[in-house]
């Protein structure tokens, strides 16, 4: 079928894909094997020496998804004669068939009127793959699309033929480079491609490809219609995961202790030289290779991609809010729309030129961003999904029982949120940029965390309060502070005193 791929994936092993395509994507020696570094493809400790065989084996991870009946189970809180009907619970009933469409072909010249469009064989594809989804005569049960124009008109031409199928815009599942292929690709991109993009897609992975539900009792039938570069990595990781856990596929995000540091058994925080191309746009990081030919054009290409501006980053956790199972019923409460207004006064009393507020759609967000948009109106705002609250990474020390797979989903898209808003400025600007970010206390934590190169593991030991402001600036040069406005104290949950404030707790062991 022209311009689509069509993958069924169900729950017990995810694809079922042909032995060729494994030859192609597990070529050892230098190869796309080494793509997952943590994920250890290798000869099992009893395998006999088979040299001719270029496939590398090993152990099925039964738990690639994080949703394994026994990990979903606190054994802390059991007795042997409940741990039965807890794993008959938590068991999945059912299969997923999940079908991968690549959109339609679409227009590739930036100066198009209908740049990034399907054109009208794009179009003719997209029809034709609705057809084929049609005589399959399957009762489907979702379409999924990436937000980008190309894959929304393809499934809005596929969704025409399931008039009574729900359909839902999702922006992980965006086209980039996942993560830096081996061998290297002739087109030279700078890092900072893949370090941004890698874990959106992850993240992506994570939410959409897992095994159903323990309240499914039928085999579901699901349309995801992304991009090329996605739908090969889900299935690179939907087929290759072996060995142990899969979430510690990104290596560059490494929890603990870096290769040059000294042990120092007195302190838990492991220390270091600090990273300067930490968010992988220092300048010579930017430069092609080839494209070295003199010093003096390197001189000129360093000028060229060294940032100009210091950019201040304002995060501001949402006000009080409703408890409630639902997002839609999580709305502030009349403390918390008080908590808006003064985080709102706090900004418009610092007589800056603010350039956006960007903020998480989930509805407490929504709302503080509203109120505080009303003070500062001339200021663009923006949703994001990326900015939802979640658990990203398990903590240490370990605060209250979560199932693993809380973190497994939340993370990646959590550090995908921190690598597009969290970085240097673009050579490009050339004065000081004053930004708002509106979303939650764990994704603010960890912004910290990760922006001042602190272990990301102690998200938990920091606190904020309810419409809180804390200001990181990240300096031309790549040099990150964190600043924190208001009143200094502690706010009794009774009142509102002052402002709020970002404050640091601390922890006994």
């Amino acid at each position: 079928m022209p311009g689509s791929a069509l993958c069924s994936v169900s729950g017990r092993r995810c694809l079922v894909i042909d032995m060729f395509l494994r030859r192609a994507v597990i070529v050892v020696g230098g190869s796309a094997a080494a793509l997952f570094a943590s994920v250890a493809v290798g000869k099992r400790d009893n395998d006999p020496v088979l040299p001719w065989t270029p496939i590398p084996t090993g152990s099925w991870n039964s738990n690639w998804d994080c949703r394994e009946p026994m990990s979903l189970i606190n054994l802390c809180e059991l007795n042997e004669h409940e741990l039965e009907s807890q794993l008959q619970k938590y068991k999945a009933k059912a299969a997923r068939h999940i079908f991968l469409i690549r959109h339609g072909k679409y227009h590739r010249h930036a100066n198009s009127k209908n740049y990034r469009s399907l054109t009208t064989r794009g179009r003719e594809q997209a029809d034709l793959t609705g057809k084929r989804l049609k005589l399959l005569d399957l009762k489907y049960n979702s379409i999924v699309h990436s937000s980008l124009p190309r894959a929304t008109e393809t499934a809005e031409i596929i969704k025409q033929y399931f008039p009574d199928v729900k359909i839902t815009s999702s922006r992980v599942l965006e086209e980039g480079h996942p993560i830096q292929p081996v061998p290297a690709s002739p087109k030279w991109r700078p890092e900072f491609k893949y370090f941004e993009k890698g874990p959106a897609i992850e993240a992506a992975f994570r939410e959409c490809i897992h095994r159903a539900d323990p309240e499914q009792t039928k085999d579901s039938y699901e349309i995801i219609v992304c991009h090329a570069n996605v739908i090969r990595y889900f299935v690179c990781r939907a087929v290759i995961t072996v060995g142990g856990s899969a979430a510690a596929l990104f290596a560059s995000v490494a929890v603990g202790k870096r290769d040059n540091d000294p042990d120092l058994p007195w302190t838990p925080i492991p220390t270091g030289s600090w990273n300067s191309n930490w968010d992988c746009r220092e300048p010579a990081s930017l430069i092609d290779p080839s494209k070295q030919k003199d010093l003096n054009e390197w001189e000129s290409l360093l000028q060229k991609h060294t940032a100009k501006a210091d950019r201040h980053i304002f995060l501001i956790r949402h006000g009080q809010y409703n408890k409630a199972d639902h997002d839609h019923d999580r709305t502030l409460t009349e403390k918390g729309r008080e908590q808006a207004k003064l985080t709102g006064k706090r900004l418009k009393s610092l007589d800056l030129q603010f350039k956006s507020i960007v903020y998480s759609s989930l509805t407490r967000t929504t709302e503080t961003a509203e109120i505080i948009s009303r003070r500062l109106p001339d200021v663009g705002n923006t949703p994001s999904s990326l900015l939802h609250e979640g658990h990203p990474i398990r903590p240490v020390p370990e605060c209250e029982w979560q199932p693993e797979h809380y973190y497994f989903q939340a993370g990646p898209r959590i550090e995908a949120a921190f690598r597009k808003y969290i970085h240097r400025a673009e050579p490009e600007q050339t004065k000081d940029s004053y930004e708002i970010i509106v979303c939650h206390d764990n994704v603010i934590r960890y912004f910290v965390c990760r922006a001042l190169q602190i272990p990301p593991d102690a998200w938990f030991r920091f606190e904020l309060y309810h419409g809180s402001i804390s200001k990181l600036v990240i300096y031309a040069d790549g040099n990150v502070s964190l600043q924190m406005l208001g009143e200094a104290g502690y706010m009794p949950p009774d009142k509102l005193t002052g402002l709020p404030v970002f404050q640091v707790t601390t922890v006994s062991l």
